[in-house]
């Protein structure tokens, strides 16, 4: 039987079990597809409460796995791969296209790995814009900040620390407008209520009314760098 579950900090996973298995195992697809085998003995709750402690593990082996070909959506650009008689890979960001030139006999391996490099890098970029929407939104609502930033984060779209300073994980450029405006709310909610309690939900229904439905959408993205294609039908 094979069951698939959204799950919160990590995203899909398809879990599956199988006669004669004794112990968990978790691997990771090719194109990045969490798969959970586990025995007839452990249930699915249990499952995923182990998954869930390897976290860090999954998210940096989908990284590795992932592959990324031309025409993959990094946030709002478009990756074009060509073909180079050079013996080094190099990338142009223009209007829109991040153009990457590949060695023609470069290993599947190494250029994966470079095109996580010129990814992130890209992606980068395009997310200074989130702290000047934060910004914006901040002086909209009068919410004190005192300093944000952006960061490659594992396992969260942001943080608020008790002094008020925010980070933004860099990968939310890549996810739709509402999620972004969830996130950054999210974190702004933090500077007036740093808890969960019902008064920062009620606060934060006041910015994004809608907001335990977008809660719900965030949970089908990676934290980490994905070909935006694979998640049109959720825009």
């Amino acid at each position: 039987m094979i069951e698939q579950h959204d799950i919160a900090e990590i995203g899909s996973v398809t879990i599956s079990r199988r006669k004669g298995t004794k112990n968990i195992r978790i691997s990771i697809t090719q194109n990045g597809t969490v798969r959970l085998s586990l025995p007839n003995r452990i249930s699915t709750k249990r499952g995923i409460e182990y998954l869930l402690t390897k976290k860090d593990w999954v998210a940096q082996h989908i990284v590795d796995q992932l592959n990324l070909d031309d025409g993959a959506m990094l946030g709002a650009t478009v990756l074009r791969l060509h073909t180079s008689h050079s013996n080094r890979i190099r990338s142009v960001h223009k209007q829109g296209e991040l153009h990457v030139f590949i060695p023609e006999h470069m290993q599947h391996e190494e250029l994966q790995s470079k095109l996580q490099t010129a990814s992130k890098k890209c992606l980068q970029k395009q997310a200074a814009s989130l702290l000047a929407q934060l910004k914006t939104k901040s002086i909209e609502a009068r919410y004190t900040v005192s300093g944000s930033s952006i960061a490659f984060l594992k396992s969260r779209w942001g943080s608020c620390s008790s002094k008020n300073e925010i980070v933004i994980n860099t990968y939310l450029i890549q996810l739709p407008q509402n999620c972004i405006d969830y996130v950054l709310w999210h974190e702004l909610t933090h500077t007036k209520h740093h808890n969960h309690s019902p008064q920062f939900w009620q606060e934060l229904a006041i910015h994004v009314p809608n907001y335990k439905n977008v809660k719900k959408e965030l949970k089908k993205y990676p934290t980490k760098v994905f070909d935006g294609r694979e998640f049109l039908v959720y825009v």
